[in-house]
C-alpha cells in the first residue's frame, strides 16, 4: 500500500470512529400535533415574510424513489403537455440509457410540436452531455447554461436544482439528476438511492413563477409561453383535513452566489421550533458554524437529532472529498447528543429534513454549506399529516435502517 493510500485508510478510520457500528436510532411511531408551533398562523406568516414564499397546496403527492421512477414519471408529464415544460438540472449526462432515451424523445417530440421548452443546465457538468443538448436545440429546446465562462459567478458555484415542470400543473422537485443514477452502463453493480417529490395542483404555478423568473436574469430574456393564470381556488377542506393540513405545502429556494438564501432561512427557522425529532439527510455533512450551532442547541434542549450521511464505505468512488468533508464535518458532533448515522449499504443521495411528524422538506439542498450558502437550490416544504405519516415509515426508517450511528 502506497503512503498516499495508506494516510486515506487511517482517515477512514478515524471518521468512522465517529460512528460505533450499532444500529441506534430509536424507534417511535409517528406522531402529529395540530397545535405545534410550526404549524401555528403566526409562524407560518412569519416564515412567508423569510422564505419569500406562499402556503399553498397540491392535489397530488407522490415520493419518486430512485432514477427510474423519477424518470419515468417525468416522461409521462412530458407526453401529456400541452403548453409548456421547464426543467432544470445539474448534470445531463451523455451516456444513454433506456429512460432518458426515452425522456429526451419525448422532449424533442414535443419542441418540434411547437410546445415552448425552456431548459437551465450547469455548464460545467453539461460538457458530458454536450451532443444530446446540440439535439434538443436543434429540436427547438430553448437552453440556457449557468455559470460559463462569460458569467461573474466563482468556478465553485453549481446549479444544483432539480426541477421539471409542466403546464404550470405539475411538478417534479428532489435529487435526481437527468441521467439513471444507477449507472447501468458500468460494468458493476454500482446503485444509488434518490428521492423527488412529485406535486401537481396550485403549487405546481409556484414551481413555474420561479423558474420564469430565475430564466429572466440567466438570460435577460422573458420566457415566451404565457404566464400561469394568477387564481386561488376556493379551499373546500373539510374540518378534519384543515387539521391534518391536508395538501399544504410551500416551494423555497435559495439563489446561487450572493442572491438570496430563502431556503437556509426557512431551514433556521423551523430547525428552532423543533420539539422532539430532526432527521437530516444528505449525502454529504458540512455545516456551518451557525448550523452547527442551531443543531447542538436543539439537541442539548431534548430534540431526538440524527443526521444522516454517507460512510466511507459508500463513498469510496469519492475518497478525498469525503474524507475532507467528513473530517471537518463531523468534529463538532462529537461527544454531544447528535446522533451521526451513516449509510453502509449504497450511497444515498437524497436531501430531506423532517420534523415532528409536522413537516418534511425534499428537494436538492444537502446538509453541508455548498448548499446553504453558495449553489442554486429548491424544496417543497410538506405539512400534510399522511404524506409525512407515509413518507417517516415508508422511506426515513427504511434508510435508517442501513445505517450505524453514534
Amino acid at each position: 500500500m502506497s503512503r498516499l493510500s495508506c494516510c486515506v485508510a487511517i482517515l477512514g478510520v478515524l471518521i468512522a470512529g465517529f460512528g460505533n457500528g450499532a444500529k441506534c436510532f430509536t424507534y417511535s411511531h409517528f406522531e402529529f400535533d395540530p397545535k405545534h408551533p410550526i404549524l401555528s398562523e403566526t409562524f407560518q406568516n412569519e416564515l412567508s415574510q423569510q422564505s419569500h414564499s406562499e402556503l399553498s397546496l397540491f392535489k397530488e403527492a407522490a415520493v419518486l424513489l430512485n432514477a427510474v421512477p423519477s424518470l419515468n414519471k417525468k416522461t409521462e408529464l412530458a407526453q401529456k403537455a400541452t403548453r409548456s415544460i421547464y426543467l432544470s438540472t445539474m448534470v445531463f449526462y451523455g451516456v444513454r440509457d433506456s429512460e432518458m432515451d426515452e425522456l429526451l424523445k419525448v422532449l424533442i417530440d414535443k419542441a418540434q410540436q411547437g410546445i415552448p421548452i425552456y431548459f437551465i443546465v450547469d455548464d460545467y457538468l453539461s460538457s458530458f452531455g454536450s451532443n444530446h443538448i446540440e439535439q434538443l436545440q436543434e429540436a427547438g429546446v430553448h437552453v440556457a447554461f449557468f455559470n460559463t465562462s462569460q458569467d461573474d459567478y466563482p468556478g465553485s458555484i453549481r446549479w444544483h436544482e432539480k426541477l421539471f415542470i409542466v403546464d404550470d400543473e405539475y411538478a417534479i422537485v428532489g435529487g435526481q439528476n437527468l441521467y439513471n443514477q444507477d449507472y447501468p452502463f458500468v460494468p458493476f453493480d454500482f446503485k444509488w438511492r434518490d428521492t423527488d417529490v412529485y406535486l401537481s395542483g396550485p403549487v405546481a404555478k409556484e414551481f413555474s413563477k420561479h423558474f420564469r423568473n430565475v430564466w429572466k436574469k440567466l438570460t435577460r430574456s422573458l420566457i415566451k409561453s404565457p404566464p400561469a393564470i394568477e387564481f386561488c381556488p376556493p379551499d373546500e377542506r373539510t374540518p378534519k383535513e384543515k387539521r391534518d393540513h391536508t395538501g399544504e405545502v410551500r416551494f423555497i429556494y435559495n439563489e446561487p452566489y450572493q442572491g438570496k438564501k430563502y431556503l437556509t432561512q426557512a431551514y433556521k427557522a423551523l430547525i428552532a421550533k423543533a420539539q422532539h425529532t430532526i432527521i437530516w439527510q444528505g449525502n454529504n455533512l458540512y455545516l456551518n458554524d451557525e448550523f452547527n450551532h442551531l443543531i447542538l442547541e436543539a439537541a442539548h434542549r431534548g430534540v431526538n437529532v440524527y443526521l444522516v450521511t454517507n460512510s466511507i464505505s459508500t463513498s469510496w468512488w469519492q475518497t478525498f472529498y469525503y474524507v475532507y468533508h467528513a473530517w471537518f464535518g463531523y468534529k463538532p458532533f462529537k461527544d454531544s447528543p447528535v446522533h451521526l448515522c451513516l449509510y453502509q449499504e449504497r450511497f444515498n443521495h437524497s436531501k430531506m429534513l423532517y420534523i415532528d411528524g409536522v413537516v418534511s422538506a425534499i428537494g436538492s439542498a444537502n446538509h453541508d454549506s455548498y448548499s446553504l450558502e453558495n449553489d442554486a437550490e429548491s424544496t417543497a416544504l410538506i405539512y400534510d399529516r399522511n404524506f409525512n405519516r407515509d413518507l417517516y415509515y415508508n422511506v426515513i426508517l427504511k434508510d435508517l435502517e442501513s445505517t450505524d450511528c453514534s
